[in-house]
């Protein structure tokens, strides 16, 4: 479906850097719908401990490390206290969010792709095409991303780069 490589299995999930050469460093897992949550982090989380960790993973992440796409818990989740024994409690709503993001962008669960591409695909076909609310207008979260949308000038419509991270 996508253009990344799939993981092969729990143990396996790729070693492999861009060039093909092996490395030591496996892709982090990462919700796909998180990929929308991290376009619009502000600093703002559950509590401090979480926004600390979703701070350090964001710029991580803006290294264009490789993504293992999951619709699990992830590396975010770690510090979530609605995550409880690696499950999420809203775990049938994130699920709902995980499966529209991979739709929308081409993916599948289990793909390994560089987090810049994937940022990419969700400012293009997510959040310039104006469907971030479809996907999680019922997020607790909602309103920080709207209103980030609207201070940056970029109200949730088709075409605007800004959504996109200028990509």
């Amino acid at each position: 479906m996508g253009n990344g490589r799939k993981a092969e299995s729990k143990r396996d999930t790729g070693t492999e850097n861009r060039k093909g050469a092996e490395t030591e460093d496996k892709p982090l897992p990462l919700r796909a719908h998180h990929g929308m949550c991290l376009s619009f982090f502000e600093g703002k989380g559950y509590d401090e401990a979480f926004t600390l960790h979703m701070g350090e993973i964001k710029k991580r992440l803006e290294r264009n490390e490789a993504v293992v796409l999951t619709a699990g818990t992830d590396v975010i989740c770690a510090r979530c206290p609605h995550q409880i024994k690696g499950r999420c409690r809203s775990g049938e709503k994130v699920n709902r969010y995980d499966a529209q993001v991979l739709r929308l962008c081409g993916l599948e669960a289990g793909e390994i792709v560089d987090y810049r591409e994937f940022a990419h695909r969700v400012g293009k076909r997510i959040l310039q095409a104006g469907r971030r609310r479809d996907i999680c207008g019922d997020c607790q979260w909602d309103a920080v991303c709207g209103q980030s949308l609207l201070k940056d000038g970029c109200p949730e419509t088709p075409g605007c780069d800004k959504a996109s991270g200028g990509q």
